[in-house]
């Protein structure tokens, strides 16, 4: 072996080793909050979450320069798992990635630009498809499966009295500790919005509340903390009356007792 075949295999290990440390970064993006960039861009500078970021995408372009090739299929590979992750995930951030490494490809004049560009445009109808035709019933599904512990194969289906919505509650957790509930309102994007359990110990189905009033949706554990007004197509919890300025200003919110009375009061009185 010559000095040339040498280098050639050292910088190919190298790459190879750098495209690891990318993946593992990656993995730890899908952990931690990242998944909810398209809505909340500034999470990106919580810390965990931009210590992963930077070193997914130095580790990644270190790689390109030694090791073009595989970082191209490395490109592709992340393409097609953004493509498949977008369904069932509740927020834009797997196709923004998908497209961003098409871009890569189309820069680099990769071979594979056509499977790059087609798997974010299939994944684009069929969330189309599922959005008019299933009623988001395909990506509640796709959301329990993305995690072994948030599984929930026959979660339970509200539609509204107008049947203009649909509305899922997942249980999740080994012991159905916790629950998600699911606006299906003709909207690309299902509203997803977690329920926080009232005991220390998780929600049990005794405790849960998930029912239509009028065009109004209310949903919690033991106490009203979740409002979907179908007249508004607006969600209605403690963490957007927050980011609205009325939580922080009105201490009618304050107390968990208070938000339900609230959130109960959205109902139209017969």
């Amino acid at each position: 072996m010559n000095a040339s075949q040498l280098i050639k295999g050292l910088k190919a290990i190298a790459g190879i080793f750098l495209l690891l440390i990318s993946i593992f970064a990656g993995l730890k993006l899908l952990s931690s909050e990242f998944v909810l960039v398209t809505e909340y861009p500034r999470i990106v500078f919580t810390s965990g979450v931009f210590t992963s970021l930077v070193t997914f995408i130095v580790a990644a372009a270190a790689a390109a320069f030694l090791v073009p090739r595989c970082f191209q299929f490395y490109l592709l590979l992340i393409v097609a798992f953004s493509a498949l992750f977008q369904i069932g995930c509740f927020h834009w951030t797997p196709l923004l990635m998908a497209l961003v490494c098409t871009l890569l490809l189309t820069l680099m004049r990769s071979r594979w630009i056509r499977w790059a560009w087609l798997l974010p445009v299939l994944s684009f109808v069929f969330l189309a498809i599922d959005t008019f035709a299933f009623h988001h019933r395909i990506a509640v599904l796709a959301y329990s499966l993305h995690s072994v512990v948030a599984f929930d194969y026959a979660p339970k289906i509200l539609r509204s009295p107008s049947g203009k919505t649909t509305a899922y509650l997942v249980s999740g957790g080994f012991l159905d500790s916790y629950y998600t509930v699911c606006i299906s309102s003709n909207q690309l994007m299902p509203a997803a919005h977690i329920i926080q359990p009232s005991d220390a110990n998780g929600s049990t189905s005794t405790d849960m509340i998930a029912k239509w009033d009028g065009p109004v949706f209310l949903a919690g554990d033991k106490l009203v903390s979740f409002a979907w007004d179908e007249r508004s197509n607006i969600a209605i919890d403690q963490e957007s009356l927050t980011r609205g300025g009325i939580y922080s200003n009105d201490n009618r919110f304050r107390t968990p007792e208070a938000l339900s009375e609230y959130l109960l009061s959205l109902a139209p009185k017969n």
